[in-house]
């Protein structure tokens, strides 16, 4: 399905669940579930955490569908909801050590098997460092490296102003390389 169809699909079932048509928001269920369920694994690390929290997710974009502002992107809006409902369940519990290579959409080029073992290792240990930061500073380390998203539409999906989606990728980064002797 090209892009621009997508877009005019989206477009009517925005219009039709703003009048109150459930039926309707099957449509944005499908379209958008996939990719916010790799973005809550990314960076929750959680198969069953990321399925409750998209399902929250869809709960609540239902019930306060009358707040979407139609000329705003929804699935901004939807990873908005999605990275708050995270940021509140890392809260109550502790996150669990993530793998993130699993959440990632771009596919890893072949390898070697001494060169695989390798990056392997170094997985290993930047998932480990990944996981003891904060939930925020997940967020933006997922997002822009794994989702591959700009600053900007990192900001656009949290909420965050472009600043401090900046200052809490240094942040995560300089953490990161305290963490890993300076290998990132």
């Amino acid at each position: 399905m090209d892009e621009a169809l997508k877009l005019s699909l989206e477009r009517q079932a925005i219009d039709k669940c703003r009048a109150g048509d459930k039926e309707e928001f099957h449509v944005i269920v499908s379209m958008h579930s996939a990719a916010l369920f790799r973005r809550a694994y990314g960076i929750s690390g959680d198969r069953s955490l990321a399925e409750d929290a998209v399902q929250d997710v869809f709960v609540r974009a239902w019930k306060k569908f009358n707040t979407f502002k139609p000329e705003a992107n929804l699935r901004n809006w939807l990873t908005g909801i999605l990275v708050n409902r995270l940021i509140d369940l890392s809260r109550r519990k502790k996150l669990p050590s993530v793998d993130l290579s699993a959440a990632s959409s771009k596919p890893s080029p072949a390898r070697g098997p001494e060169e695989s073992l390798v990056s392997s290792d170094d997985r290993r240990r930047l998932d480990a460092a990944i996981a003891t930061l904060s939930a925020e500073h997940r967020v933006v380390v997922a997002l822009r490296f794994y989702e591959q998203l700009s600053v900007p539409e990192i900001a656009a999906a949290t909420g965050w102003r472009e600043g401090t989606v900046k200052s809490r990728l240094s942040r995560a980064m300089a953490t990161l390389r305290d963490t890993l002797g300076g290998a990132v």
